[in-house]
């Protein structure tokens, strides 16, 4: 192969390497940091089941696990009947259709808004009116990664 074929070689493969270097790098930082959400989100709820329901002290703990900068927490406990293999939200005071007692459950989820080098197209980024994106304090061409955790109290 001669030296200019090899230069117009490289020359028409470079961008194409290039654009698969950013993209591997977007996705594997998106997935690291969608690890570190899931710890979070567990940390949370591990907390609470040690403890109690406290939004502060859960919020402290996910925020400690996830060793990621302005990670939003949400918790909340909420109580829900077993029925085929799913839980059903139901009062806390009322009986299950079953007729058991509801269980109490503790539901952390924790978000954040991820910058990607490019735009990648068929990647949902956050746009203005998106109620999700605009409580995590997304601005335009950010993604929100979320993670969620459940656990009977």
């Amino acid at each position: 192969m001669s030296d200019t074929r090899r230069i117009f070689w490289l020359l028409i493969t470079l961008p194409f390497l290039l654009l698969l270097a950013l993209a591997l790098r977007d996705l594997i930082s998106a997935l690291w940091d969608q690890k570190k959400l899931g710890d979070a989100a567990f940390g949370g709820v591990e907390w609470a089941r040690a403890n109690s329901f406290d939004q502060s002290g859960i919020t402290t703990a996910a925020q400690s696990a996830a060793d990621l900068p302005q990670v939003k927490v949400m918790s909340w406990s909420a109580c829900g009947c077993p029925s085929g293999g799913r839980i059903f939200q139901f009062k806390c005071d009322a009986k299950c259709p079953a007729g058991q007692l509801p269980h109490r459950y503790v539901v952390v989820t924790t978000s954040v808004c991820f910058s990607p080098v490019l735009a990648w197209p068929g990647v949902a980024q956050c746009q203005s009116g998106n109620s999700q994106c605009d409580t995590a304090g997304c601005t335009a061409h950010q993604v929100l990664l979320s993670a969620q955790s459940i656990a009977l109290q």
